[in-house]
């Protein structure tokens, strides 16, 4: 961080870096489960489907919608 404080370098590659990249790999990989992330978004976008559609059906009034303001 000293070196790079805004870590705009890549060390990906760097054989110094090594074994931090494959213990930080393995910890990444823990728990994977490629077929059950496809699922969870699957199911999302179906939520969303039919929120969509529900609100384009009743129209809800939108009492607690954000007021958002353009960063100066």
């Amino acid at each position: 961080m000293i070196d790079d404080p805004d870590e705009t370098t890549d060390l990906i590659n760097d054989p110094v870096h090594k074994e931090a990249q494959e213990r930080l790999h393995a910890i990444a990989l823990t728990n994977w489960d490629a077929a059950e992330i496809i699922r969870r978004i699957d199911r999302k976008a179906l939520d969303v489907t039919i929120l969509k559609s529900w609100t384009q059906t009743i129209n809800p009034k939108e009492d607690y919608r954000w007021t958002l303001s353009r960063a100066r």
